[in-house]
C-alpha cells in the first residue's frame, strides 16, 4: 500500500500557497497521526467499527488537504473497511498506518 509518496509539495502549494504555513501544519499533523494511531489501536482491539470509521475518515480528509497521500490512503482504507463492517484486514491496515506514520516522521526529520 505504500507506493504513494509521503508528501506532494506542489499540490500543497496549490492548496495553501504559503510554504512556511504548510510546514507548520505538517508539524501539527504529527500529533494527529499519533493520536489517530492510538485511537485506531483501541478501536480495533474493541472491534468498535464506528470509532474506526471516524478515525479513518478524519485522517483521510486531513491528510488529503495537506497533500499527504500515504496517510490519506490508509485513512480511506480504514474508513471504507468500517463502512462495509469488514474487520478482516484491520490488523494489516494498522501495520500500514504505522509505516505511513514512520515515513511521514522521517520525511519531516529529513527536510
Amino acid at each position: 500500500m505504500m507506493e504513494k509518496e509521503v508528501f506532494n509539495f506542489k499540490e500543497a502549494m496549490e492548496r495553501i500557497g504559503d510554504e512556511e504555513l504548510i510546514f507548520e501544519l505538517l508539524e501539527d499533523i504529527v500529533e494527529l497521526a499519533d493520536a489517530t494511531e492510538e485511537q485506531l489501536k483501541v478501536a480495533i482491539e474493541t472491534n468498535n467499527m464506528t470509532e474506526v470509521r471516524i478515525a479513518g475518515h478524519t485522517l483521510k480528509g486531513t491528510a488529503a488537504n495537506l497533500a499527504l497521500p500515504q496517510l490519506s490512503e490508509v485513512g480511506k482504507a480504514f474508513d471504507t473497511a468500517a463502512r462495509n463492517n469488514d474487520s478482516s484486514n484491520l490488523e494489516e491496515l494498522f501495520k500500514d498506518l504505522q509505516q505511513a506514520v514512520i515515513n511521514f516522521k522521517q520525511f519531516l526529520a529529513d527536510r
